[in-house]
């Protein structure tokens, strides 16, 4: 019989969140009602210690992405109606709203705090190719959905490692709401 619990630093489920090692109650006279870990398969101390570095923090840690070209505004999830999301990645005005809350997930995933099924995603073409369009759709653990935070404040892709989550601007200065993954620049429209 395999029971799951929350914990610290035993490991995560698939969706991220903490919880123990698996535990075995063996049905001997002795051991009726005893609990003891289960075996893990291969290095468990390795596996264990891995998996807790990728847990994601609780739902209450939820974070807010200013972009650093302009002051006040933010990453955003647009939404149809305040609830119903569009699967549109944009930088709009901050408003510390729901859609503007991401949650850091299982395997680097950005997850909206609106539906936090639903994840920061960098659109491809076949898979492997980017097309420039950041997204919001339902998360898949996939590479695409990988973020990892730059020494400079960028948020790079886990599929392709020089491209960045950026804020499209007119003229250098002035951000058009679209957010995009280009090269990464370190400039501070890839500030976040």
């Amino acid at each position: 019989m395999f029971g799951y619990r929350r914990s610290r630093s035993m490991g995560c489920d698939a969706e991220g969140d903490e919880m123990r090692k698996p535990r075995v109650v063996d049905g001997s006279p002795a051991q009726r009602g005893r609990w003891r870990p289960a075996r893990w398969l291969g290095g468990g101390a390795a596996l264990a210690a891995t998996a807790t570095a990728i847990c994601a923090p609780s739902a209450s840690a939820s974070t807010i992405l200013v972009n650093g070209l302009v002051q006040g505004t933010c990453l955003d999830a647009q939404t149809m109606d305040g609830v119903t999301l569009t699967g549109v990645a944009q930088v709009i005005t901050c408003n510390s709203g729901p859609a503007q809350q991401w949650i850091g997930g299982s395997f680097n995933s950005l997850r909206n705090g609106l539906n936090p099924g639903m994840c920061l995603d960098a659109q491809t073409m076949d898979g492997i190719s980017l097309t420039g369009v950041a997204q919001v759709i339902p998360c898949n653990g996939g590479p695409a959905q990988q973020w990892f935070l730059g020494s400079d404040n960028s948020l790079r892709n886990g599929l392709v490692a020089d491209m960045c989550l950026d804020g499209q601007t007119f003229d250098g200065r002035t951000l058009s709401a679209v957010v995009q993954v280009i090269p990464c620049n370190q400039g501070p429209a890839q500030q976040w």
